[in-house]
């Protein structure tokens, strides 16, 4: 006996195309954040610097922590980021991390065997670990950067990032998933507000780490704990935005959000 609807994931069907859902939502909820950040990064830098140097007085000391500016695109803006004296380690304590990064390798070897993705993504961490460890051990005293390097340029790729994620968040929340304006909405207020949360306390534990140790756990964080996490949370969301509005669709009273091919 033929079924009047085949309703499985994986039959002929696509979502009916909203252009006015997508225009709306493209013209009110994406592009205004986007504008007001690209205007207003110099404000937000600040606002972020201000808010972390707070934080950082009552650990740090309030003689120790200051923000300065610095150019940004070039001479056509400006950013603040926040100053703090440099600390590099010394030869023992990169010689005691060189050590505890390669037992750490050696731990994730076995874990990784069995395709855990967890145990690869420390074994990341890990390796870059183990090259700053090796590089401070043995020419610490040449290492051309400082925390004021780091704060100055965190503050830079953060802006970038959130200027990104409100770019391809505001894409793939606007042309995939849920026909629904507020699961559009919903999910998009949530990759922003999480990235710029997320953004200023890192920053905030990033300038601890760096002060309280030393600038020998730099790598990790701008080559594991930056940019590429970002991009991990923001396809985490995004996932979790697919699954529910799949869950959503495929109930029986939302068959008329699909055309059958």
């Amino acid at each position: 006996m033929a079924k009047e609807v085949i309703r499985y994931n994986r039959s002929q069907r696509h979502l009916n195309t909203s252009w006015l859902l997508w225009t709306i939502f493209l013209v009110c909820i994406v592009i205004p954040p986007l504008i007001l950040i690209a205007v207003y990064h110099t404000e937000l830098s600040m606002f972020v610097s201000s808010t972390v140097a707070s934080w950082l007085k009552p650990i740090l000391g309030e003689n120790n922590v200051s923000i300065v500016a610095s150019d940004f695109l070039g001479d056509l803006t400006g950013i603040y980021s926040i100053k703090l004296d440099n600390n590099l380690p010394t030869s023992l304590f990169a010689f005691y991390n060189l050590i505890g990064s390669i037992v750490l390798i050696a731990i994730l070897v076995a874990r990784i065997k069995k395709k855990s993705v967890t145990a690869f993504f420390f074994m990341m961490l890990a390796v870059v670990h183990f090259v700053s460890s090796m590089y401070f051990w043995l020419a610490g005293d040449f290492f051309p950067y400082t925390i004021h390097t780091f704060s100055d340029l965190y503050i830079k790729q953060q802006v970038s990032i959130w200027i990104s994620m409100v770019a391809f968040g505001g894409f793939i929340y606007t042309f995939t998933g849920s026909t629904r304006f507020r699961d559009k909405f919903l999910f998009f207020a949530v990759t922003l507000g999480y990235s710029f949360i997320f953004g200023v306390i890192r920053y905030f534990v990033f300038l601890v780490i760096l002060t309280k140790t030393s600038v020998i756990y730099m790598g990790v964080m701008f080559f594991i704990l930056g940019p590429l996490f970002d991009f991990l949370y923001l396809v985490g969301i995004y996932v979790l935005y697919i699954y529910v509005s799949m869950r959503k669709l495929s109930n029986v009273k939302e068959l008329d959000k699909w055309t059958w091919l």
